[in-house]
């Protein structure tokens, strides 16, 4: 005999769960993608402000 059990809370929290997961990946990239945008920028003299620059090698 075989058994299915059901747990609609976990099914829930996995949704979440995964939801946070792919929102984290997404900011992620989008976060890499300014940096080296940032970064590019910056071998230009005078198109990023140094303190700029700073705050974003930081964070």
């Amino acid at each position: 005999m075989l058994v299915t059990l059901e747990a609609p809370e976990l099914e829930s929290q996995l949704q979440a769960v995964t939801s946070k997961f792919v929102q984290a990946q997404e900011n992620a990239s989008s976060s890499k993608e300014k940096y080296r945008r940032l970064k590019e920028a910056a071998k230009e003299a005078g198109a990023v402000a140094p303190l700029s620059w700073i705050m974003r090698s930081r964070g």
